[in-house]
């Protein structure tokens, strides 16, 4: 691991070791609490691939919704009306609090408590209190729940 950590410097070199001459293969253990490698991991890892956030059996319905975390982000796991299934990051696009914050159930929007922003199962702006103070140039569909990297 010689790249980079999140803060520029370079992560540690010594924390892997794989000698095949020697059949030696061994981890450092601080490669399990360091924030440098776990920054690397979310970047070059769990930002890339697919990941497990719930089994549609937990959302039968349209509406039904499971909130967890996924590769360290918070989401929500939802079914449209459209009977799609979605993960949507549960943050929201306003200023970035938690828009859900229940453990599971069914909703036809998700209102953020901050300023009060709703959000639907598929992610579209529903309502903004005071939208008309925004300028003519506010776009709802830029402000929609952002789904996660990957």
């Amino acid at each position: 691991m010689a790249a980079n950590g999140h803060n520029g410097r370079p992560a540690r070199p010594d924390l892997v070791i794989d000698d095949q001459e020697r059949g030696l293969f061994r981890i450092h253990r601080s490669a399990f609490t360091d924030p440098d490698v776990l920054a690397l991991e979310r970047e070059r890892i769990f930002d890339r691939c697919w990941l497990y956030a719930a089994h549609e059996s937990e959302i039968p319905n349209p509406g039904d919704f499971v909130t967890r975390r996924v590769g360290g982000r918070p989401v929500i796991v939802t079914r449209g009306r459209d009977g799609k299934a979605r993960v949507l990051l549960n943050s929201c696009t306003h200023r970035g609090a938690v828009v859900c914050r229940e453990l599971r159930g069914n909703a036809k929007v998700h209102q953020c408590f901050y300023h009060g922003w709703s959000f639907t199962p598929e992610g579209e702006v529903n309502g903004i209190p005071g939208e008309d103070a925004y300028s003519d140039a506010f776009d709802r569909h830029e402000r929609r729940l952002r789904e996660p990297p990957g």
